[in-house]
């Protein structure tokens, strides 16, 4: 049987790596298990092989795995909802991704998934060791990660690598049934009182509602105009949420074009006791465990 010399197992270990990081640049995300079985190696060897490419930057070690540090700006955040840039729009997110990550319980498990505004909260979270985060956004996992093992345990699914930046498919869903999370955060394109939330891709909205359905308590990051838009597929009815996140100055005058969606979903921080007038006579009620939060009164 023929032996390979050291200068050919030099020449393999570094032909491994380059196609790694090939998949890595294409891809945006390798999972260690799959590498094992294409490249027919174990999985210590793919281990070394990745904390190689992260040391030299090529890649962010994530459980199961590692993401690309080089992925396309346009991936770094990706979209989900009516796009805007601008510093106020940037400025509402971050107010509403500090509100949702303050109701994060030390301990518990929770599923994250969306675009901007769940990446948003992906970032406010980075510090919290205390706590694992189960995502198929490569931007979340890669936002979770800033602190290497000083954040939170992070979960990412398996699943085809979608052109919205995240995994999704058989193999995505899959990773998820059978999970029990304290709280599931979602965004999407639309949140109408007929047709509930909705998102543009059949296969995000298959991913969103799972992750829902495997939560003990389902709350939507909800930018401002996505109240009362409406996306191409459903995936979850407004009733079926606990906790609505979305702009603190969304009250008074403002806040009536919103009252369907509102009523549907029964809860919202909007940063205070509401004196809308269609709530003359009503009495706002805290949130139990919620700093700041106020019920929407039921109608």
């Amino acid at each position: 049987m023929p032996t390979t010399t050291a200068a050919e197992t030099v020449l393999l270990t570094q032909q491994r790596r380059n196609e790694i990081r090939a998949q890595l640049h294409r891809d945006g995300a390798v999972r260690s298990n799959d590498l094992s079985r294409r490249l027919s190696v174990s999985g210590g060897t793919i281990r070394r092989d990745l904390a190689v490419l992260a040391a030299e930057g090529d890649a962010r070690r994530v459980h199961g795995g590692a993401v690309s540090t080089a992925r396309p700006a346009a991936q770094q955040n990706p979209p989900s909802g009516p796009s805007s840039g601008s510093a106020g729009h940037c400025a509402v997110l971050r107010v509403i991704a500090r509100a949702a990550a303050a109701a994060v319980a030390p301990g518990t498990a929770i599923g994250l998934m969306g675009g901007r505004a769940a990446v948003a909260l992906a970032e406010e979270l980075a510090h919290r060791g205390d706590i694992t985060v189960v995502t198929n956004s490569l931007a979340a996992a890669d936002a979770l990660g800033q602190r290497g093992a000083a954040g939170p345990s992070v979960l990412l699914t398996g699943g085809q690598y979608g052109p919205t930046g995240r995994l999704v498919g058989p193999l995505a869903t899959a990773s998820l049934e059978g999970l029990c999370l304290h709280t599931a955060f979602v965004d999407c394109e639309g949140a109408d009182p007929e047709l509930g939330l909705t998102v543009r891709d059949h296969l995000d909205a298959e991913m969103r509602g799972l992750l829902l359905r495997v939560a003990d308590r389902r709350v939507l990051l909800a930018e401002p105009a996505v109240l009362g838009a409406r996306s191409l597929v459903p995936f979850a009815a407004l009733t079926e949420l606990d906790e609505v996140f979305t702009d603190p100055d969304l009250r008074h005058a403002r806040l009536a074009p919103f009252h369907p969606v509102l009523r549907a979903i029964g809860r919202a921080d909007l940063g205070g006791p509401l004196r809308s007038s269609s709530w003359d006579e009503a009495e706002p009620v805290a949130s139990p465990g919620l700093r700041g939060i106020r019920a929407v009164p039921q109608f």
